[in-house]
């Protein structure tokens, strides 16, 4: 069974130097979520206000309703889908920020990422913004 609750700095910053690709903290103010499962520590899932202060002019939002899904940082795991994670940490961040009514979540495809998290169907907008490779 997949549990969600506040993540301490310590552990987001482990979480995140170990097992996400960046391996370092994003900037800023952050909400850390972590995740347990059958009482095992799994990772974090990150939300924050990030640097963009036009985030939500696309969708006629403030930027104090908009946030970005910021980091994903899970250690291999058997048994859950990441979808039910994410979904899961959405719910609880949105228990504790409910003005926050658009969650923006960029994808790497240079990183292989698919933009998986669009397709979670939770009730508020989830807008994922997919970066373009660059040729030169």
């Amino acid at each position: 069974m997949i549990q969600v609750k506040f993540a301490t700095k310590e552990a987001t910053k482990y979480a995140c130097e170990h097992w996400h690709y960046a391996h370092k903290l994003p900037q800023g103010n952050l909400f850390s979520v972590g995740v347990w499962e059958d009482k095992h520590f799994l990772g974090v899932v990150i939300f924050s206000h990030g640097s963009n202060n036009r985030i939500g002019t696309p969708y006629n939002l403030s930027q104090f309703q908009c946030c970005e899904l910021t980091r994903v940082a899970l250690r291999n795991h058997k048994g859950v889908f990441v979808s039910e994670i994410v979904s899961k940490a959405i719910n609880y961040f949105k228990k504790y920020n409910p003005n926050d009514i658009l969650i923006v979540s960029y994808s790497d495809p240079m990183q292989n990422h698919k933009g998986g998290f669009t397709k979670l169907q939770i009730g508020y907008m989830l807008a994922e913004v997919q970066k373009t490779k660059l040729t030169f």
